[in-house]
């Protein structure tokens, strides 16, 4: 008997799979400090993909483009009402300092930014006050929105009460840019009933995008305007002539504006003229004024926001020379004639394209008329040797008619 031993050799084979940098790299970059960014980056977006979690926005008074971000309070104990945090939705990095944020009926200014995250910027935004700052410069009249903080201070006379007293002075913030950088010092504004305060610096280099604002109370002056909150800085008027004017329908006038800053003509300023009714009167870009139907309206003249504007009146529908012309001028047909007529209408001594129909009134035997086309007509006088026809032409609702006599010569 042979006895047969099979042995089984195992042998351990190892496969080793190439590996480049860049894998190397991503492996040892992945701190569990960039693990939890990344974990709550997609937890921000997966929370921002459901509207319930946040507000719709705008900025900066583009009212066509939404953004979207969480508007919440500081977590201390302490509310400020005026104040708020606004995170934007990941990825969204436009929000920066001094941009306006529409959002909750009012309007807000960026005055701090957190941008350690680049996925999670906030911004410290701001209620601006109603009231706007408003003036008028050589450029015309300008209002943006601005934030200020009310100055107290305690009465040191008091018996304990602290009586709050408001301090003369007042710090604005509002936007930097082409518009506000004309904001000089010594520039009034208004406000309230009969509050004037006045620029006596302007800091516009240590906060981005934000010019700040510090303000002394002035007096108030016969010329401030404090129904629309303007106080007198530059004057900027816009006469116009003639100063009240009527017409009737289809007459054309021409009125002259002119532009005068401190009391002096500026021929290098332009004005952009408007109808309250266009219905009743037109004005085009040279201020030619059009009557169009009886009515009265106001006319406008606009130099970037500085306005003045007249009252014109359409009086009369206008009498009109209308006349109605045949030819050949003859009005007599002899026998055996055969004549083709053309008519036409002018009004005020010009030619009038329209239509008309003629139409036979008194239908005997002995011609032959026709109407061969828009116009024009043809009689015949075949033997009729003492007779008179009529004929009606018609032009909408206008109607008018002419005799032709035929004769035997």
């Amino acid at each position: 008997m042979v006895l047969i031993c099979l042995v089984q050799y195992n042998y351990l084979v190892r496969v080793v799979f190439p590996i480049n940098s860049k894998d190397l790299w991503g492996s040892l970059a992945k701190t569990k400090k960039q693990s939890f960014i990344d974990a709550e980056k997609r937890m921000l977006e997966d929370s921002f993909s459901a509207p319930i979690n946040s507000d719709v926005y705008y900025k900066n008074f583009d009212y066509a483009t939404e953004y979207v971000g969480w508007f919440y309070d500081d977590s201390s104990e302490r509310k400020y009402e005026q104040r708020k945090f606004l995170q934007p939705s990941p990825n969204d990095s436009s929000l920066r300092q001094g941009d306006y944020i529409h959002w909750g009926n009012h309007t807000w200014i960026c005055l701090g930014m957190d941008t350690q995250y680049d996925y999670k910027l906030q911004g410290m935004i701001y209620q601006c006050l109603d009231y706007t700052m408003n003036w008028i410069d050589e450029n015309g009249f300008h209002s943006f929105p601005f934030y200020s903080e009310s100055k107290v201070l305690r009465d040191p006379l008091s018996d304990g009460r602290a009586i709050p007293i408001v301090e003369d002075t007042m710090e604005a913030y509002v936007q930097k840019n082409e518009e506000t950088i004309s904001i000089f010092e010594n520039l009034r504004f208004a406000f309230g009933a009969r509050t004037i305060f006045q620029v006596i610096q302007n800091i516009d280099y240590y906060i981005d995008n934000t010019i700040k604002l510090v303000l002394k109370k002035d007096e108030a002056r016969p010329e401030d305007d404090f129904v629309n909150h303007i106080a007198m800085n530059t004057n900027i008027e816009i006469p116009i002539e003639p100063t009240n004017t009527n017409g009737i329908v289809g007459i054309q006038k021409q009125l002259i504006g002119k532009v005068l800053v401190d009391g002096v003509e500026d021929i290098s300023k332009t004005l952009t003229w408007s109808s309250s009714d266009t219905n009743i009167a037109t004005v085009n870009l040279s201020g030619l004024l059009t009557f169009v139907s009886i009515g009265t309206c106001s006319i406008t003249a606009n130099y970037n926001g500085v306005i003045n504007s007249i009252i014109v009146e359409c009086i009369s529908v206008p009498i009109l020379d209308i006349e109605y012309i045949l030819s050949p001028s003859t009005n007599k047909i002899t026998v055996g004639e055969n004549i083709d007529f053309n008519v036409e209408k002018y009004i005020d001594g010009i030619l009038t394209p329209t239509v008309f129909s003629v139409v036979d009134l008194t239908l005997a035997t002995g011609y032959v008329f026709t109407q061969t086309g828009d116009n024009v007509f043809n009689i015949k006088n075949i033997e009729d040797d003492n007779l008179d026809i009529v004929l009606e032409f018609s032009e909408g609702v206008n109607t008018f008619e002419k005799t032709y006599r035929l004769r035997m010569w």
